[in-house]
Order: structure tokens, then sequence, then C-alpha cells
């Protein structure tokens, strides 16, 4: 009895001592238990409905990881299920190829802040492919770095798919890369257990969505993974996105461009779906899939082919994928070791660098149009000035458009508050800026030198009447305005102001 005992006794400690290990391996510790507060962040890495990533360093530590902040507003019961979803997946995969969730922290709840919110901990990886294809420090993808790249790719959705999960969100930015040429599947936010039940449609960013999905199926699988990998090898030999449409009909219909239209030969089941009705082609179009990806080799346009099939029962697997001679024929596939390292780039930095040409682009323009607007003035003005002598005449029929605080005030010779708006021959308020001929803001009021005359108003004129006089003037000027003269007060004009007066008349 006593040997039975120590037995049972031998055989719990067994059992603890490797609880204890498995408990040591995943560290219940540190899942949730831990605040954020130990993490100094850095920069933002990237934005979206799920929430915040950003780069981050553990202060006691100083190793760099990547916290993703789930998004807590206007979740009225608590968690959010996709949350706890990519948690619970990312904790039962564990492949070279898929990113690695180190743990998961909490921050608590504040006046400040309010509701207190869940960080997932990732390693940090410092590009993601979308970022380096748009990025200048990369001028061109080799062949076998684009092998590499894919064969990666397809080791982690094989593994993934092997064990009943569906990413249902394969697209560059999701597929981070490391200084050794390692690429991980990351955001398993959209994943689900491959199960019979039926699944929405609403998933796969709409660049690289299937056409069934897009056309309302429910009843789908890895399949739809297999088409967005299509999207993203097309990606990278050509450096832009394969379909970048705005909205479903949009993207359907460059499907249809470059795929051909369903039928009952390319695919069979399509009249069947919930949205073919609605967004049905309204004329057929041929496949070009082959001539338009023939210029990158034989192998290449075999897989693409099979990869973009409509029929989504036509599309190879990852594992099939696998074996296609486009990554067993010279050149092969690189070393991951191999490839060239560049500095750290993500999808948010491109769209920063596009944000900030765009900006610089509409200041361009916007200071090429008011240099043409001011050289037309001028070339108008000009011409005004040689076919009329008469000022009064050519602020009467209109040289240019604006308010002038010379001889014209409305649609008048004057557009600023000169005889010409720019810095022509007058610039300011009046026909010469400084302390010379004229200074003021017409044609005679300021400090010059000469005869005396009887004048006050603010320029030759700037009533509303038909012609100002040169003396005894208080109510109504040759341009249109308001007269602002009041009663006769003497002002010093040069002689040269006579002179010019009686080539006016």
């Amino acid at each position: 009895m006593s040997k039975i005992n120590e037995r049972k006794r031998n055989m719990k400690n067994e059992w603890l001592e490797e609880k204890d290990q498995v408990s040591n391996q995943i560290q219940p510790e540190k899942w949730g238990s831990r605040n954020v507060s130990i993490f100094r962040k850095i920069k933002v890495l990237g934005l979206g409905s799920y929430g915040e990533v950003s780069l981050s360093e553990n202060i006691q530590t100083k190793e760099k990881v990547a916290l993703k902040r789930v998004r807590m507003s206007g979740e009225s019961e608590g968690f959010p299920l996709t949350a706890i979803r990519e948690i619970k997946l990312l904790q039962m995969l564990d492949h070279q190829n898929v990113v690695k969730l180190k743990e998961v922290v909490t921050s608590c709840t504040t006046k400040k802040e309010g509701i207190g919110s869940i960080y997932m901990v990732f390693e940090y990886i410092g590009h993601d492919l979308a970022g380096l294809i748009d990025s200048p420090n990369v001028h061109k993808f080799t062949l076998p770095q684009i092998k590499c790249y894919m064969k990666q790719l397809l080791e982690g959705l094989h593994y993934c798919h092997s064990r009943n999960v569906l990413h249902r969100d394969i697209k560059g930015a999701n597929l981070l890369i490391d200084n050794q040429g390692q690429l991980k599947i990351a955001d398993f936010g959209l994943a689900r257990i491959a199960r019979d039940k039926r699944l929405t449609d609403r998933v796969v960013t709409l660049w690289y969505r299937s056409p069934e999905l897009l056309l309302g199926s429910t009843n789908y699988d890895y399949s739809v993974d297999m088409w967005s990998v299509g999207c993203v090898l097309a990606e990278l030999l050509f450096r832009k996105p394969l379909l970048p449409g705005k909205k479903e009909f949009e993207q359907l219909d460059l499907i249809w461009r470059l795929c051909g239209t369903p039928d009952q030969n390319n695919w069979d089941g399509a009249h069947k779906l919930k949205y073919y009705q609605k967004y049905k082609p309204k004329r057929s179009l041929p496949r070009v899939v082959r001539e338009s990806f023939k210029s990158f080799g034989k192998q290449v346009v075999d897989l693409l082919d099979n990869l973009l099939s409509l029929d989504p029962s036509k599309r190879m697997t990852a594992h099939e994928t696998l074996d296609h001679e486009f990554f067993w024929t010279d050149p092969m596939p690189a070393i991951p070791q191999s490839l060239p390292n560049y500095p750290d780039t993500h999808e948010l930095d491109s769209k920063n660098r596009k944000e900030a040409m765009r900006r610089e682009n509409n200041k361009n323009n916007i200071k090429k149009q008011r240099s043409n607007n001011y050289n037309n003035v001028n070339r108008s003005n000009f011409h005004s000035h040689n076919t009329n002598k008469n000022p009064n005449m050519n602020a009467r029929r209109g040289g240019s458009r604006g308010r002038g605080r010379g001889r014209g005030r409305g649609r008048g010779m004057i557009r600023g508050r000169g005889m010409v708006r720019g810095r022509g021959m007058i610039r300011g308020r009046g026909m010469d800026r400084g302390r010379g001929i004229y200074r003021g803001r017409g044609m005679d009021r300021g400090r010059g030198s000469g005869d005396i005359i009887n004048i006050r108003s603010r320029g030759m004129a700037r009533g509303s009447g038909r012609a100002r006089e040169m003396n005894s003037i208080r109510g109504r000027g040759g341009s249109r305005g308001r007269a602002r003269g009041r009663s006769f007060v003497q002002t010093q004009l040069p002689n040269q102001y006579y002179h010019d007066q009686n080539q006016f008349h």
C-alpha cells in the first residue's frame, strides 16, 4: 500500500514539474498581467480600423517590439471578438514564416484616457512588402529575390491552411520582412478556422479580393488566399498594384478586363452567386492574363494564369504552388540571408511620402497659376495703355478686374492699389511709391515739388461720376467708386505733373 502511495506521489510530482515547464514556456504571468507602461513608444508604424501599431522599446531590456493597440471604443460587450480570435490563433501557430506574438499587456482606466486598452506585443520587423515596393531606396526586385519572397509566403500559408486557418487578408502591408530576408505573415485579425458553416464575404482588402467574394459568396475555402497571392506576385513584378479598384463594381470590371467575363466554360457556378445579376458584365470580354505577363517568361505566365483563375476550384493550393516549375527553374530562389538590407520602411511611411509630394505639387501649381495670372494682367494693362491714351476711358471700359484706388476702382485699368498690381510701373498706392512724383493713393496725393493746385481726393478720379478736374474737385470722379473729396486743400505737385496732364487731355 505504501508503495502504491509513493508511486502516486511520484507521478503527481512529475505531472507538476511538467506543468511548471509548460507554464514557464508560455509565461502566463506576462499574458495580460503586465502594464503597457513598461514600454516606451517611439513612432507609429500603421493605422487602421483595428487600432494602431507602434514601434516601442522595453524600458528595462531595451528590446524593440511592435505594440498593436486593440480598439475598444464601441465595444458594448467587453473585449472584441476579433482580437480574441487573433490571440487564440497566434498562440496556436508556430512557424518561421508567421509573426510571433510575445505577450499581451494592458493599460489602466483613467479619467484622462478613458477606458483601458489591450495591447498585443509582437516581435519588431523593420519592413513590410508594400513599403519596400514604394520605397525610393529599392530600385528593382530581381527574379531570385521575388522567388524567395513568394516561396516563404507560400510556406507560411501552407502551414496555416494545413491547420485549417484562413488568413483572409493577404496583401503587401501584412507581409513583414526582416534584415535577414525572412518573410513573416502578420495581421490575423480577419483569420478564421475553416468550417462548413457560412462565412462573411466582407473580408480581404479590395485590391486583393477574389471575384467570388465580390459576388457575395459565403461558402469559400483557401482559394481566396491564393487569389491574393497571385495579386501580390503581379505587384512584385510590376512594382504597382495589379487591380487598384475604388469600389466593388470597378474592382470587378478590372477583373473582367484581365481575366475575361465568367461563363459556363471558365466558371460554371458564377450565375448562382448573390450579386451576380447586380454586377453582371454588360459585354463579353476575352481573357488576357497570358498576354499581359508574357514578357516575364513562360513559368510566370503559367503560374499567374492558374492563381488568377475565375473558378476557385481551378486554383492551385499553396502546397501545389510550391511544386510549380517557377520555383525549380533557373534562376533559383535566393537564400534569404543573401538578400540586400534596406532602411526601415513601412506602408505608412510610403503614404506619408506620397502625401508630402502631393502637397508640394499643389503648392507649385498654385504658384504657377498666380504667375500666369500676373502675366495676363500685365499684358492686358499694357494693351489698354497703348490702345487708348485716355486712362479714364480705360477705367470705364476695363483693362483688369479688381479694386483700384488709383484711376479706376471697379472694372478699371487698375486691379490693385495702383495703376498696375505687380512690381511694374506702379506697385503700391500710387504711380510712384516713394516720395517722388506721386506718393499717395492716387495720381496726386503726396509730397511732390512743383506748383500748387487745389486737390484733396485720394486719386485723380475716384468718385462715381463722369470726369474729375484737376482743380476744385469734391464730388464725382472719372471712375466708378465713392468720392472722398471734401474741400480745397493746397497740395504741392511737380511741374512735370502739368506736362503729364496735358498729355492725358
